[in-house]
């Protein structure tokens, strides 16, 4: 055996008296290949997989490359706007093996709820990125940027207002307000 080729089949002949006999033998260079598959939750998701030796980039939520040589491969997720960019990742491709890259981007989002004890109250909610305004007893808003709130319960005719509150919105997740007006 040769380190990195495949030995040829053996070879049976028989040697007739005064004959000769020859033995023709083809080593062929072994390639180790294997598959990488990408998949994300995003059609408009793009990346980078890259090793020492290659680069491949790819888009959207499946994709496939076959005959990659093997070797320890790094995935890099770009930014897509309004999502939070899943981190890079690296694995190891075998001979014959696939690795599968997963990347969820996150919507950079959440909902706001509001609830109080008063049908007229009105309050007002400021981040860095975005405000709002709303009034009565519950009030929502999905859809809004991640970061820090701040909420201001406006006084209402007869009533104490609730104090300022502050909350952190993180993606995917709600926050919850709730003012109580006192007489």
């Amino acid at each position: 055996d040769i380190p990195g080729y495949i030995t040829p089949s053996p070879q049976t002949k028989t040697l007739k008296s005064g004959g000769m006999l020859l033995f023709n033998g083809k080593y062929k260079r072994f390639l180790s290949r294997g598959t990488i598959e990408v998949r994300t939750n995003l059609k408009t998701a793009t990346f980078n997989v890259s090793s020492n030796t290659e680069n491949y980039q790819g888009p959207g939520l499946v994709w496939r490359q076959n005959k990659v040589p093997a070797g320890e491969y790094t995935i890099t997720f770009d930014d897509v706007p309004g999502y939070i960019t899943p981190q890079s990742q690296t694995e190891t491709l075998e001979t014959g093996e696939t690795i599968t890259f997963n990347g969820q981007y996150l919507l950079a989002a959440g909902t706001i709820e509001v609830r109080t004890n008063l049908a007229s109250a009105t309050f007002a909610l400021n981040s860095d990125t975005a405000s709002y305004s709303g009034s009565g007893l519950s009030w929502r808003q999905t859809g809004a940027p991640i970061g820090e709130y701040k909420i201001i319960f406006e006084t209402a005719e007869g009533y104490i207002a609730p104090p300022s509150q502050i909350s952190t919105l993180t993606p995917g997740e709600t926050i919850s307000f709730y003012g109580e007006y006192v007489k």
